[in-house]
């Protein structure tokens, strides 16, 4: 479920309960070349883009892009190269109405200055 999260924007809550492993969301990828990063850097999709190899960063579909960051996840993601897909699967037990989260932003006084809204 979408919602606008206090301080953060847009984020995903929990639609029922997952338990840890369990796999949450399978995202399509739209796939960007790396020479285009300059430009994805002027825009609000600067935001959304995964790292995905030297080749290509990726914009997952679905949910993925809008899950926010947490310096304590209770998800997390690995790519499915053969498929070419972003799978997000439960690093906890997770509760219904639970804000779905990864850790993306490593730097907390980055993340403070350049992430909330």
């Amino acid at each position: 479920m979408i919602k606008l999260i206090k301080n953060k924007g847009l984020g995903i809550l929990a639609d029922k309960n997952y338990k840890k492993g369990e796999i949450i969301e399978k995202c399509h990828l739209v796939f960007i070349p790396i020479k285009q990063e300059k430009i994805l850097k002027k825009t609000i999709f600067d935001n959304y883009i995964f790292e995905y190899n030297k080749n290509f960063d990726v914009l997952a579909l679905g949910s993925g892009c809008l899950y926010n960051n947490s310096f304590d996840p209770n998800i997390e993601f690995n790519y499915d190269f053969k498929n070419r897909m972003i799978i997000f699967s439960a690093i906890k037990n997770i509760k219904k109405g639970e804000e779905l989260c990864f850790e993306y932003c490593w730097d907390k006084k980055q993340y403070k200055r350049e992430h909330i809204i």
